[in-house]
């Protein structure tokens, strides 16, 4: 703990700045914002001042995710502009960057409405992976330089990269990812047991994947397309204690793969000179055969479907659309914003909080008996032990969510409705 809070004292002054000087986001000139890199690696134009990249991860529990993709900032360094952390935050961000006064000096205490209102968590940044000695205006950058900034738990949470950070790979192939973590007490060290959390519009493989002791893991992919990758390692409080990794992959098509050849029209069979188009069919009736000695039955009255009511289409209880990632639950719409569905041995886990709120009920957690209870209107409320489903491998826990098989959200339903 002592560790932790010296940590969180000297990252606090370092990465707000101590010797920061008072700038109104207005004055700062000379930035020019342009579109996140395609290629393996953010790219780089030494013409025009300085270019770097500049990247803003969440890691609150519960609403992990990237807030600002990979985007090139140019920022010039003439005279009093400096290509500094701070010059590139307030080009990116602006107004939407908030510093707060303190003993220690001013820090920076929100960006995009992010803020920290439980004294548990802090803004921090990185540079090329590493974390500074010094405050954010004190930094110059040079070109091709990454900053991240990323909210986490001062007290238990340490920086996280992926290595590589992008990549490019054949559907064919795998591809191996190194999580890494930098303490800044003690530098860095791998990061075992976090679990990948992919993102992306096609489907892929939905395995549950864990980092191994060296910070490994192996990942292929089905379909072509742009997964993010990303991770989450949560302690026994259910607090990330990781920031909020980032590993872009485009995935592409075998393009080794033959194509069937067109079919080509030959002379070589001795026709040349004849009409080779088939003439017109006919305008005559087919011919029923009848095998021989039957006597052919007389053609049964068509059927006036316009008649006959449509029988109506039973509704599944759980449907799930995996291209457009929606989920529905006995006809109620489930926000998936900052949750997902996850598919393992046949199985559906569903997100048990973001269900149960779409049915319109209310879900509480019982931190010391580790239950969440979902309170049921005119009936006894749901109890999940989530510690022994979980021994028994009957739920799964995705950052703090607990993820709860399809059947066990219908037979619930059934008993309380």
């Amino acid at each position: 703990m002592f560790k932790r809070f010296t940590c969180f004292v000297l990252t606090l002054c370092l990465a707000a700045g101590l010797t920061l000087t008072p700038v109104l986001a207005s004055e700062a000139t000379g930035a020019e914002i342009t579109e996140a890199p395609e290629e393996d690696g953010p790219s780089t134009d030494a013409s025009n001042g300085v270019t770097v990249t500049v990247r803003i991860e969440n890691s609150f529990m519960g609403q992990e995710q990237t807030l600002l993709p990979p985007t090139e900032v140019t920022l010039e360094s003439d005279g009093d502009t400096k290509a500094n952390v701070y010059n590139a935050l307030i080009a990116t961000c602006g107004t939407s960057a908030v510093f707060t006064e303190s003993e220690y000096g001013s820090f920076l205490s929100g960006i995009m409405g992010v803020t920290d209102e439980t004294g548990m968590y802090s803004w921090m940044f990185a540079v090329n992976n590493a974390i500074p000695e010094v405050g954010m205006d004190a930094y110059e950058l040079n070109d091709g330089d990454e900053v991240v900034f990323y909210f986490v738990s001062w007290e238990h949470a340490d920086y996280a990269y992926f290595t590589p950070g992008y990549a490019t790979i054949s559907d064919k192939d795998s591809v191996t990812l190194n999580l890494s973590g930098v303490d800044f007490m003690e530098g860095e060290y791998p990061v075992e047991g976090a679990q990948l959390v992919i993102v992306s519009d096609s489907p892929t493989t939905r395995d549950l994947k864990y980092t191994d002791a060296e910070g490994n893991v192996e990942l292929s992919f089905m379909n072509p397309g742009e997964y993010l990758i990303s991770a989450v390692l949560t302690n026994d409080d259910g607090i990330n204690t990781i920031s909020h990794p980032y590993c872009l992959i485009t995935v592409e098509g075998d393009a080794s793969a033959p194509e069937s050849p067109e079919p080509e029209l030959t002379t070589d069979s001795g026709l040349e000179g004849v009409d080779t188009q088939p003439e017109e069919t006919p305008d005559v009736p087919l011919a029923i055969v009848e095998p021989t000695g039957e006597p052919a039955e007389e053609p049964a009255e068509p059927i006036d479907f316009g008649a006959i009511e449509p029988m109506p289409m039973p509704t599944a209880p759980v449907t799930y659309d995996e291209k457009n990632n929606t989920l529905n639950v006995y006809g109620a719409d489930v926000n998936l914003s900052g949750v997902q569905v996850i598919f393992e041995n046949n199985e559906l886990y569903l997100p048990l909080r973001a269900v149960a709120e779409a049915l319109g009920l209310v879900v509480t957690w019982d931190g010391a008996a580790s239950v969440a209870i979902v309170q049921v209107p005119g009936a006894d409320d749901i109890r999940l032990n989530a510690a022994e489903a979980l021994a028994k491998g009957e739920i799964k826990f995705v950052g703090n969510h607990i993820y709860v098989p399809s059947a066990y959200v219908i037979s619930n339903y059934n008993a309380v409705r």
